[in-house]
């Protein structure tokens, strides 16, 4: 249904942004291009990705220094 192609495009778009970078698709059956959209259709921020702490980011390139041992 035009619905279940507006949830669709949603996932595939937060997953996107969410996810590891990777490509994202979304299949859509022949038959729905035809139909009309309806109504509900709008703009959606993604969730926006975790940073990590600057901190964070020190402590672990400290671990990974050459000729460090654990």
């Amino acid at each position: 249904t035009p619905q279940d192609v507006r949830d669709g495009v949603a996932e595939a778009f937060a997953r996107f942004a969410t996810q590891r970078p990777r490509p994202a698709y979304v299949e859509l059956p022949l038959d729905l291009l035809k139909v009309p959209a309806g109504e509900g259709w709008t703009a959606r921020r993604p969730p926006s990705r975790g940073h990590p702490s600057p901190d964070d980011v020190a402590r672990a390139a400290a671990r990974w220094r050459p000729g460090r041992r654990r």
